[in-house]
């Protein structure tokens, strides 16, 4: 044991050696030059040439919707499919409110009858009371007796 201690040789550890960290490149390197020339180079992509919104200060809507009443006139078979379209959405449309109010019955008869059973579940679960009637009807345990009686 002696011998092992007078050498001045450090222990060898049983961790693997850990590779020394490899100089780091350094951080990137920007070409300066050439961000410079694509700047230059770009095209806009979102152009948006959009005129100035005219106002018309003499606009008549009653004019207006005369003009469309004699366009409407013009073309029958188009109002006609657009009459057609508006009454098959009205359609649906007083399909959809009918089922919603058989719904809204169906709810409430769910609602009674979770009513009625939570009525029940709460008849038939009343431990607090048989709780207390337990311990009405159980004599007091030992102890409490020979306390009370030693006083």
């Amino acid at each position: 044991g002696n011998s092992r201690m007078s050498s001045k040789k450090p222990l060898k550890g049983i961790l693997k050696k850990s590779k020394p960290l490899e100089p780091r490149a350094p951080h990137a390197v920007w070409d300066e030059a050439n961000l410079a020339k694509n700047e230059e180079e770009k095209v806009p992509r979102m152009k948006i040439d959009e005129p100035p919104t005219p106002y018309n200060r003499e606009y008549d809507a009653a004019a207006d919707s005369d003009g469309e009443a004699q366009q409407q006139a013009e073309k029958p078979a188009e109002a006609v499919a657009a009459a057609a379209e508006a009454e098959d959405l009205a359609q649906k449309i007083l399909a959809k409110r009918k089922e919603m109010e058989e719904d809204a019955e169906e709810d409430a008869e769910e609602r009674k009858k979770h009513e009625e059973f939570m009525r029940k579940r709460k008849q038939h679960y009343r431990m607090g009371d048989l709780l207390k009637r337990n311990k009405q009807k159980a004599p007091p345990p030992e102890d409490e007796v020979e306390d009370n009686e030693a006083s």
